[in-house]
């Protein structure tokens, strides 16, 4: 396969931890980047399209968008939930929200349960 030279910027410690690993995996830092970006990759593709689907989507939305119920289920499982952690599951509510909406479009089907119209 053809390979595209890029430039990119990346923090300095991120970096190390990189060199490592592709020292440990007897690689150059570009084979590693690579393999770890495929496997970044694959991960976010798979829990993208399980936002997608048509049960788990709407789920996922309303835990993060209900100000109760994420707090409520951290208590269930016995953990309490730090404010920052939860600061963080709320800030990404509206991007997951576009993004449920734009796998929609691009994949043709209903992300909810609601009948057309209502």
């Amino acid at each position: 396969m053809q390979k595209l030279r890029i430039t990119t910027t990346i923090r300095h410690d991120l970096v190390e931890r990189l060199d490592r690993l592709a020292d440990l995996e007897d690689r150059s830092r570009s084979a590693e980047l690579e393999a770890l970006l495929e496997l970044a990759i694959e991960e976010k593709e798979k829990r993208l399209e399980k936002l997608a689907t048509p049960i788990l989507g709407p789920i996922i939305e309303s835990i993060i968008s209900h100000p109760t119920i994420l707090p409520a289920i951290a208590e269930l499982i016995g953990e309490g939930l730090d404010p920052e952690e939860f600061a963080k599951w709320q800030e990404a509510g509206p991007r997951i929200s576009r993004t449920r909406d734009r796998l929609r479009n691009d994949q043709g089907r209903r992300t909810d349960l609601r009948p057309e119209g209502s």
